[in-house]
Formats: C-alpha cells, sequence, structure tokens
C-alpha cells in the first residue's frame, strides 16, 4: 500500500478549498488542492484506493483577522460590522471543526485498505509522516 499526498496545482482562479502550501520542488509557495492518496500495488494488480482532501486550517491568520474585526468594532460599533464579526467568527469554527492534519488522514486510508481485506504487509510513506506529534494523533 502506498500512502502520498499530492499538490494539484492552479494558477489565476478562485476555486474552493485550494491551500496556501510550499511546493519544494519549485521551492516557493503555490495555490494548490493538497490530496492525500492510497494506492495498491502488488506484482499482479495495481489500482488507487482512495483519497481525502486535505483542508487546510491557518489558525494564527483566522485569529488576527478576528482581532482586527474586534479592534475596529471598538472605534465604529455598527451593525454591519457586528454581522461581519459574526459570520467570520462562525466561518472559524466551521473550519477550526473540519481541520484535519494529513497524518490523520493517512491512517484513515490504511485503515479503510484494511477494512477492505487489501492483501498488503507494508505500506510506503514519506518519512514526515513519522513526526512523533503527528503520529500520536493520527494513531489514537
Amino acid at each position: 500500500m502506498l500512502i502520498d499526498d499530492t499538490l494539484a496545482h492552479h494558477t489565476k482562479c478562485s476555486i474552493e478549498e485550494l491551500a496556501h502550501l510550499k511546493d519544494h520542488t519549485l521551492d516557493r509557495y503555490v495555490w494548490p488542492h493538497n490530496v492525500v492518496t492510497s494506492y495498491y500495488l502488488n506484482r499482479a494488480d495495481q489500482f488507487p484506493v482512495d483519497f481525502r482532501l486535505y483542508l487546510q486550517f491557518r489558525k494564527k491568520k483566522w485569529l488576527e483577522m478576528l482581532a482586527d474585526l474586534t479592534e475596529s468594532l471598538r472605534g465604529n460599533p455598527t451593525l454591519e460590522g457586528y454581522r461581519r464579526y459574526l459570520v467570520s467568527l462562525l466561518a472559524y469554527d466551521v473550519r477550526r471543526q473540519q481541520y484535519r492534519p494529513k497524518t490523520p488522514l493517512a491512517a484513515e486510508l490504511v485503515r479503510q485498505a484494511v477494512a477492505l481485506g487489501l492483501p498488503f504487509d507494508v505500506v510506503l510513506f514519506d518519512g514526515w509522516y513519522c513526526r512523533w506529534r503527528r503520529m500520536l494523533t493520527a494513531w489514537s
């Protein structure tokens, strides 16, 4: 079983769920979809099993934006300002709840392959999936 994540690059468009991530092959930040995939491979067969879309959550950026909205409300409390703050606060909470790091997504794909009864003994993946903190949250 192979587990990998892939950046699907997009340019000059506003597609939902794009992430701002560093593409190490280009050594710069890009706006891609980041897809974590599972792929089955043996001597006789090979096929994609499934995928999960990684939804980026930039907590620091969200909190800065909410702090800016709060500050502007202190200086000029308007109904429109409160509405914008409330919508942003709800959007922050939804995004926070939807966020799942890539390692738990990969672990879910492996569990799914086991549940499907695919005959594999080895899982190959990039080394960064083994960062200790990521592993603790993925397999618990």
